[in-house]
C-alpha cells in the first residue's frame, strides 16, 4: 500500500511543471502550480492584480507570482524563472483554455463539449492528444475555483485537471473541511480549509489542503506531500505587500462568497 501511494502521487499532482530531474525538483514544481493561480473572492471587477507566494519543501524555499485579470472572462497567469502558465476560465473557475510554456515546451489545451484537446511542443517533441471525457468540469486553477464552488456539508466536488508533467487528465475531488485558525508567515488567520484528493478508490492514499482567508476568500496557505513516503511536506504561503493590504481592505468592504458567510 505504501508503494501504491508513492506511485499514485505522480498521478495527482495537478497544475505543475515538469522537467523532473529528481524527487526534490518534482516536489518544488508540484508545490506551486496545482495550487497556485489563486485569486480573491469579490463582487468588484478590478484591473490586473499580482500576488507573490513562497513555497518550502524541506530546506529549499522558492518564490513565484500569479497575476489575476478579470474582464469578460478570467485569466490567471503564474510565473517562476523558467515556466509560464496561463489559465483562461469563467467567473467560477471552469477552464476552457490552458497554456504552458517552458524549456522546449509550448502547449495549449482547450475544451469543446466533452473533448479536451492538448497540442503543441512538449519537451522538444510534437505533442497531440484528444481526450474524450464526461460532463465533469475542468478546473486547472484550483485555488481560484475551490472557494467559489465547494459548499459546506455537501458531497465532494468532482473535477478534471491536467498533469503538466505528462499532460494526462486526472479526476479529482474536493471537500469543505470547516473554518479554523491557521498560521501564515507567523500570523494567525481565520480561514476556510478545503481538502483535495484523487477521485475513486485511490482517494484514501493522498490528500492536500488549501486555506482561504475569511472573509475575502484569499488563498493564503497550502500543505501537501509531493513525494514518496518520508518525503518532506510542501508548504505554500501568501506574501502580503502594502499594496495587497490596501486591496484586501477594498475587497473586504464588498460582498463575500456564500461559502465564507456560512461558517
Amino acid at each position: 500500500m505504501r508503494f501504491l501511494a508513492a506511485a499514485y502521487w505522480t498521478q495527482v499532482t495537478g497544475d505543475y511543471m515538469y522537467r523532473i530531474p529528481s524527487w526534490k525538483h518534482r516536489a518544488r514544481r508540484w508545490g506551486w502550480l496545482v495550487v497556485l493561480c489563486a485569486p480573491m473572492l469579490c463582487s468588484v471587477k478590478l484591473a490586473a492584480e499580482e500576488r507573490t507566494y513562497t513555497e518550502t519543501t524541506g530546506d529549499e524555499t522558492t518564490h513565484f507570482s500569479w497575476t489575476l485579470e478579470e474582464a469578460n472572462s478570467v485569466t490567471v497567469t503564474v510565473r517562476d524563472q523558467d515556466e509560464l502558465y496561463i489559465n483562461h476560465c469563467d467567473s467560477v473557475g471552469t477552464t476552457f483554455q490552458w497554456t504552458y510554456r517552458g524549456v522546449d515546451s509550448d502547449i495549449v489545451a482547450s475544451r469543446s463539449g466533452d473533448i479536451i484537446e492538448v497540442q503543441g511542443k512538449f519537451r522538444g517533441e510534437t505533442f497531440h492528444a484528444r481526450h474524450e471525457i464526461d460532463s465533469v468540469p475542468w478546473y486547472q486553477t484550483l485555488a481560484y475555483a475551490l472557494p467559489r464552488l465547494v459548499e459546506p456539508n455537501e458531497t465532494p466536488l468532482v473535477f478534471w485537471t491536467i498533469r503538466p508533467d505528462n499532460l494526462k487528465l486526472t479526476k479529482m475531488q474536493a471537500s469543505w473541511e470547516g473554518t479554523e485558525r491557521v498560521a501564515v508567515n507567523g500570523t494567525m488567520l481565520q480561514a476556510q480549509r478545503v481538502r483535495i484528493r484523487p477521485d475513486g478508490f485511490l482517494s484514501k492514499l493522498w490528500h492536500a489542503d488549501y486555506w482561504f482567508r475569511v472573509p475575502d476568500g484569499l488563498f493564503v496557505r497550502y500543505e501537501g506531500v509531493h513525494g514518496p513516503p518520508g518525503h518532506p511536506k510542501t508548504i505554500i504561503q501568501y506574501q502580503e505587500t502594502v499594496q495587497a493590504q490596501q486591496t484586501s481592505l477594498m475587497r473586504m468592504s464588498g460582498v463575500a462568497h456564500p461559502l465564507l458567510l456560512r461558517r
